[in-house]
């Protein structure tokens, strides 16, 4: 929880100075990383009780959304700049948001594919999944909150470099 919402605030920072509306680089991540979310869940869901080794199929996804964000925000300028010249005008428009939708994505598949993870993790009975569940639940809800805190009175001190290598060493 905690990461996923720093992720998101980040995000929505880092966008407006590539996207010119910032209605669009608030909405952006908002979306990519509910749908990352739902979608993860639901491809990783039936594969859970399958793995024989889901603490390192867990710790595979936290570290590829970490990097997924670190990478996606560091990409040096001459990338850019070659996107831009690939397609003209993408850089300096709105369609933009496309291209880093497509780029925050794996790293909110991965995110949404570890609550099942943690969950298959922790219950060890069926009988008590539902409590199992419900805790979990609590507990991201929790980490998200702490995490919009925290990004919210610590990105105008940390920076958004700072803030990017801290989020993506606790992910």
């Amino acid at each position: 929880g905690f990461v996923g919402v720093a992720v998101e605030i980040l995000w929505a920072r880092y966008l407006p100075l590539m996207i010119t509306s910032s209605v669009y680089a608030y909405t952006l991540p908002l979306v990519v990383v509910l749908l990352g979310i739902g979608i993860g869940s639901l491809v990783i869901a039936p594969l859970c009780d399958r793995s024989r080794r889901p603490l390192v199929v867990f710790g595979i996804l936290q570290a590829l959304t970490g990097l997924n964000v670190l990478v996606a925000m560091k990409l040096p300028r001459h990338i850019w700049a070659a996107f831009g010249q690939a397609v003209p005008g993408l850089i300096d428009s709105n369609h933009f948001m496309g291209f880093h939708g497509a780029i925050l994505l794996p790293g909110a598949l991965a995110s949404g594919a570890s609550f099942p993870l943690v969950v298959r993790l922790v219950s060890r009975q069926i009988a008590d999944a539902s409590w199992t569940i419900g805790r979990l639940a609590a507990i991201n809800t929790a980490g998200a909150i702490l995490g919009a805190v925290v990004m919210a009175l610590g990105l105008p001190w940390l920076g958004l470099d700072l803030a990017l290598q801290l989020v993506t060493g606790l992910a």
